[in-house]
C-alpha cells in the first residue's frame, strides 16, 4: 500500500489519494505512515527542484537568481499545500508534515550547501528587488501578493535574523534618480552624467535603470581617487560584513536571554539553562551550544551570574 501511495503522489492522483485517506482515517493511527511518507516526498521534491535550478556548475551557486530560487521553493510548497487541502482535507497532521519538510529543504539544499545564511540572503535580495521603484509587479498591482509569497518562505527560515539584517542593509543603501534630482535641484540628464563616474569607480552601484545604491565597501588607499579609473569591487564583502553584524547581535541576544532566565529562576543547572536558552531563541535563530556556553562564561566574568558554592554546574543570579 505504501508503494502505491508514493505512486499516487508522484502522478497527482487526487481522487485516489482522497479515497486512501478516507479509508485509513477510520483506523487508529492509520494515517501516521502516510504522513511520514508525505513528509519525505515533499522534502525530496524540494531538494530536487533546487538541485535542478543550480545544476552541476559550482559558479552557478554564487550567481543564483534570487527570484528563480524563491519561485522554485514556492512552487513545491504551493503544490504540496494544495495536495494537503484537496486530498487530505487540510488535516493537521499532514499540515505539520508539510511544514517540517519545507523547513528542511528551505534551509538545507544544493544552493545553501553548509551555509545557514544563504536562504535568508537570497530571500532578502528578492524582497528588496520587489520593492524597488521600477519593479513590474508594482505596476501590475500584484506587489502585495508577491510579498505575501515571500512571507510563506520567511516562515520556514531558521535564521530569520539574518534575513532581517540583509534586508535592512539593502534598504539603507537604496537611492533613486528622482529623489536625487529633487534633493539637488539638478536635471536628471545632467545628474546621470555626473553619477556615471561614481558608478564606474564602484562608489555607487547601479544595477537597475534610475536606481543607485551606495557601496559601503568601497575602499581606496589613495588620498585622491581618480573617478575615471574603475576600482575592483569585493564581490563577497557585503555578505561577510552582514554576517559579522549578525554574529555580534546574536552574542548580545544570547546574553540577554540568559540574564532574563536567571533573573526569573534564580538558580539553574548548566544543561537545563542551555536548553531553555535554545528554546527561547529558536523562533529567531538556532543558537549553537558553544556560543551559549561562551555567553555563560562572559556573564560569569561580568558577575551577572555566579557559580553556586560547592558545585561546578549550577549557577545563581546575582541581584
Amino acid at each position: 500500500m505504501w508503494e502505491s501511495f508514493q505512486s499516487l503522489l508522484d502522478y497527482d492522483k487526487d481522487e485516489d489519494l482522497q479515497r486512501m485517506y478516507s479509508l485509513l482515517s477510520r483506523i487508529p493511527e492509520g494515517l501516521e505512515p502516510l504522513r511520514k511518507k508525505f513528509e519525505e516526498h515533499v522534502k525530496r521534491t524540494g531538494l530536487a527542484a533546487v538541485a535542478k535550478l543550480v545544476g552541476t556548475d559550482a559558479a552557478a551557486i554564487e550567481s543564483l537568481d534570487p527570484k528563480a530560487y524563491v519561485d522554485a521553493l514556492l512552487e513545491v510548497h504551493t503544490k504540496s499545500s494544495d495536495t494537503v487541502n484537496r486530498s487530505f482535507r487540510g488535516e493537521a497532521g499532514f499540515v505539520a508534515s508539510l511544514d517540517r519538510a519545507c523547513r528542511e529543504f528551505v534551509n538545507r539544499n544544493a544552493a545553501t550547501g553548509s551555509s545557514s545564511s544563504r536562504s535568508p540572503e537570497l530571500l532578502a535580495k528578492h524582497a528588496d528587488a520587489l520593492l524597488r521603484k521600477n519593479n513590474k509587479l508594482a505596476e501590475e498591482g500584484d506587489l502585495e501578493g508577491a510579498l505575501n509569497r515571500v512571507m510563506v518562505i520567511f516562515k520556514y527560515l531558521e535564521e530569520k535574523d539574518v534575513f532581517q539584517t540583509f534586508y535592512s542593509t539593502k534598504l539603507s543603501k537604496r537611492l533613486s534618480l528622482d529623489e536625487l534630482a529633487t534633493a539637488t535641484n539638478v536635471g536628471k540628464d545632467l545628474l546621470t552624467q555626473v553619477l556615471q563616474p561614481l558608478v564606474k569607480s564602484r562608489i555607487l552601484i547601479s544595477e537597475e535603470t534610475d536606481q543607485y545604491d551606495l557601496n559601503p565597501h568601497f575602499k581606496s588607499k589613495k588620498i585622491r581617487v581618480n573617478l575615471n579609473q574603475p576600482i575592483k569591487a569585493e564581490i563577497k564583502a557585503e555578505s561577510s560584513d552582514v554576517l559579522k553584524t549578525v554574529d555580534e547581535d546574536r552574542k548580545y541576544v544570547i546574553q540577554a536571554t540568559i540574564v532574563r532566565i536567571m533573573k526569573a529562576r534564580k538558580t539553574m543547572k548548566n544543561q537545563p539553562l542551555i536548553q531553555e536558552v535554545a528554546s527561547q531563541i529558536s523562533q529567531r535563530f538556532t543558537p549553537k551550544v558553544p556560543d551559549i556556553k561562551k555567553a555563560i562564561e562572559t556573564l560569569l566574568e561580568k558577575e551577572y551570574i555566579e557559580r553556586v558554592e560547592g558545585t561546578r554546574d549550577t549557577f545563581a543570579y546575582v541581584a
